[in-house]
Parts: C-alpha cells; structure tokens; sequence
C-alpha cells in the first residue's frame, strides 16, 4: 500500500512540475526579441496630443499620431498631434527615446463664428516602459513653446498602448 501512495505522490508532483513548465513555455518572455512594432492606445500631453494615439515604432525611428475630439455643447474642443520619435538604446523591459512633437488644438463655439486654434511644438526625451509583451507605458518630458502663451516652458506627456 505504501508503494501505491509513493507512485501516485510522485506521478502527482512530476505532473504538476511538467504543466508548470508547459505553462511557462506557452508565456513568451518579455525581451528584446519581442518588440511590436504598432502600438494602439490613449495619450495626453501638451505636445503630443489628447485622445486616440496609434504608434508605429519598428526600429529606430517612429512616429505617433493622437486626435481627440471632446467638449460639451456650446463649445467643442478637437485636439490632433503628430510626434517623431528616435530610438537610442533598447533594454529588455525598456526604451529610451528623443522625441520631437506638434500639437494643434482647436476650439468652436457655437454662439460665434470663428474659433480659437493654437499650435504647441516641444521636444526632449522620453522612455516606453513593458509591464508585459502586449502592453507599455510611454512617458515623455522636455521643452515646449505654447503657441496660446506664446512662452517656452516644461511639458509633461503621456501615453498607454496595446501593442500589436
């Protein structure tokens, strides 16, 4: 009887020791070899946009656009971005980047007819964290010129994908 239990305890762990395995195997490691060129998700910043962000980054050079449109009425906001992007070093669950970006954002009012618009430009670095190999976190900073402000200050931007 002892035998049995002894047989059946080891069938049992060296089972759970070949799932866990096969578990594992079936996770894709997150690593340089696994980068996902387009990127689909919502961004915010000063510079780069407010809105619906799509990036296509394949190697060292990138680009992503941003448009959001958004306001209760009498007024309507529309925000639309478009950055460039350079690689400069690539690490297993990270990228450092340049970032160069232009922002345009319109407002309509209904009780009038023209509309106020501005163009933000900024610049700086930025790094695009992987918390897994489908998702990152991008999160930018450096100089900008507000068009609205006409004055040049930091800015701040940020952005979540899927990536595909």
């Amino acid at each position: 009887m002892r035998k049995i239990i002894f047989i059946t305890v080891i069938f049992c762990i060296s089972l759970l020791i070949s799932n866990k395995t096969i578990a594992q195997d079936s996770i894709p490691p997150l690593s340089k070899k696994i980068r996902y060129a387009h990127g689909l998700g919502i961004g915010a910043g000063f510079t780069t946009g407010l809105g619906l962000t799509y990036r296509y980054f394949p190697k060292r050079f990138g680009v992503q656009a941003t448009f959001g449109a958004f306001g209760i009425k009498p007024k309507q906001n529309y925000s639309s971005g478009l950055t460039l992007l350079y690689n400069l070093k690539d690490f297993d669950k990270s990228r450092l980047f340049l970032y160069f970006a232009n922002h345009l954002y319109i407002t309509e009012y209904d009780y009038k007819d023209d509309m106020e618009q501005f163009v933000n430009t900024g610049m700086g670095f930025g790094a695009e964290l992987f918390s897994q190999p489908y998702f990152s976190a991008s999160l930018m900073t450096g100089y900008a010129y507000y068009g609205r402000r006409e004055a040049v200050l930091l800015t701040a931007e940020v952005a979540f994908l899927f990536k595909f």
